[in-house]
This record gives C-alpha cells, structure tokens and sequence, in this order.
C-alpha cells in the first residue's frame, strides 16, 4: 500500500480504522460530509408540507456533522505498571502482527510503528513499547503520527469532517498488548482520542495475529 521504505524497517503496532470510520467513508462518498450530494428524505413520517416530521430516524443524522472531542479512558489491564515489574526483554512480542487494514511490528528494542490504511493515505504511529510481568503484559504509547500519501509521500494530518469525527490518535495515547492464545494477542486501549465507537474492543477489533496464530485466531483477525 505503498508504505514509505524507513516505515518497512520500523516495527509497527496497532493501529484500525474501526467500524465507524466505514460509516463515515459512506457518507463521505455520497457527500453527506460536504453537503454537495442531493439530500435524500430520511424514512420517517413526512409532514403534508413535505417536510420530515421530528419523528424522524434520529440513526440518519450526519456521523462528519462534528468533530470528536471525547477523550476514553480505562484503568490499565494488570494493574500500574510498577518499576520493579518491567522485563527488558519483549520476547515472545517482537514480531509482525495483522489484522484486517491494519499491520504491527514490534522490535526487541522497545521501538514501534502502528499502520492503518484508507484509500487516500496510510496513517503511521510511531510508539514505545515496555514489556511488564505479573501479568505478563506490553505497554504501547503514541509518541508521535505521522500521515502519508499511496506512494510513500509524507502528507499533512487530514482535516475533513468525516476523519475529525471519527478521531485520530495523538502523542499519548495508549494501550495494553496481552496474549490471549498462541501468537494471538488481545489489546486493551487505556487513553484514546478516537469516537469511542471506534475504540478497540468496543466497536474496533481488539484482535492481532501472529505467523503462527491458529485457524480460529486467524477467523478473528480478518
């Protein structure tokens, strides 16, 4: 998908574009974000005078109508992360990992990149990530985003409606990595700025495979 060549040797964590982005995408398409598209009269009662009454499906509003600004967050799964819990090695973590539009490599040095994909341009979140134990567990923190073109170009971070709506991640947001299964790992978001529609594990797929994830691993991450 035409990632940049310095983002194929970083590692990548993960990132989604959840299923309310798809929503958006839709309405973007029929104009519904812009106002430039024929309005259509929504499905609900319609007065004598033609006009929708106030009865009408209130599902049919404009999701691009404004920008999110609900910052989530949860208490960390496993508890704080304590100094004298951390484990320098990431193990078993370091890797490619996948789920559907979305890609994750981590490296033994603590480095990461998490790369989701639109049609119009690949979002890169460089992270940090720190291995704890008891429960056994990974740390991933957003410490800077970058946005690029198809072919690789660096691009300014999008402003229409529809992407403002949904949410894009900023320096700290973060979350827990933890396996639930062999190469299968489940992430818990702590802070996010996306519509929390869009949040992992309440509308997004928390779910990322490994190369030996197992045929119902695998059906979970597609």
């Amino acid at each position: 998908m035409g990632r940049p060549a310095h983002m194929i040797a970083v590692s990548v964590v993960g990132v989604k574009r959840r299923s309310l982005a798809a929503v958006l995408a839709v309405v973007s398409l029929t104009g519904g974000c812009h106002g430039n598209a024929t309005a259509k009269s929504p499905s609900g009662p319609v007065s004598s005078t033609g006009t929708p009454s106030q009865s009408a499906d209130p599902d049919l509003a404009d999701p691009c109508a404004s920008p999110n600004t609900t910052v989530t967050r949860n208490k960390p799964f496993g508890g704080p992360q304590v100094p004298q819990a951390r484990v320098r090695d990431l193990g078993p973590y370091v890797g490619q990992w996948n789920v559907h539009g979305e890609v994750m490599e981590i490296h033994r040095d603590g480095t990461g990149v998490v790369s989701s994909f639109t049609p119009e341009y690949s979002e890169n979140d460089i992270v940090r990530l720190t291995r704890y134990r008891s429960p056994d567990r990974l740390l991933m923190q957003v410490v800077r985003v970058e946005f690029t073109t198809p072919d690789g170009a660096p691009r300014p971070r999008p402003t229409d409606a529809c992407t403002l709506a949904a949410g894009l991640p900023v320096i700290g947001d973060s979350s827990i990595l933890h396996f639930v299964g062999r190469d299968f790992l489940y992430e818990s978001v702590t802070t996010s700025h996306l519509n929390p529609h869009d949040i992992k594990g309440n509308g997004g797929n928390p779910y990322w495979c490994g190369e030996k994830a197992g045929r119902a691993a695998l059906e979970q991450c597609n």
